[in-house]
């Protein structure tokens, strides 16, 4: 075969590869910026959570509550850290607050935001824990009867 062909072929490739690097860069570049639009968003929505919990009738104890749970695996220990989003008290019982924003992470039929109210149900120390939907500017106390 000629040489301009092989010249074609590499140059070709050379193309295609180029193209699916950029491709990459870009599609890395919108990920990080969603994250970080949705970052900033979800910590406005905490930090205007306060007047919403109060209007309700909490007394907002903590935000950014840390605590950890473990889990025995066939014998072997595991940790995890959490950070609730508020501790708040009303007539004397504790709750631990979840706020979300967005369209689907405020819904309990959300199968994630559902597993992580259940976590701090389970590793904090409160008689129950509420999901505050920002959206809607709506709590709801989530109770698990079979715990």
């Amino acid at each position: 075969m000629p040489q301009e062909f092989w010249w074609g072929v590499m140059m070709a490739t050379s193309g295609v590869l180029l193209a699916v690097q950029v491709a990459a860069m870009v599609r890395r570049r919108w990920h990080r910026s969603r994250r970080r639009r949705q970052g900033r968003r979800a910590r406005k929505a905490e930090i205007r959570a306060e007047r919403v919990l109060r209007k309700a009738g909490f007394v907002p104890i903590s935000d950014q509550v840390e605590g950890s749970w473990r889990v025995i695996v066939d014998g072997e220990e595991h940790s995890f850290d959490l950070v609730g989003d508020w501790l708040v008290e009303r007539d004397g019982a504790r709750f631990l607050v979840e706020v979300k924003t967005g369209r689907h992470a405020p819904s309990i039929r959300n199968r994630a935001t559902r597993r992580q109210l259940l976590e701090y149900r389970c590793a904090f120390d409160v008689e129950g824990v509420i999901l505050l939907d920002m959206e809607a500017r709506q709590l709801r106390v989530v109770e698990f009867p079979d715990l």
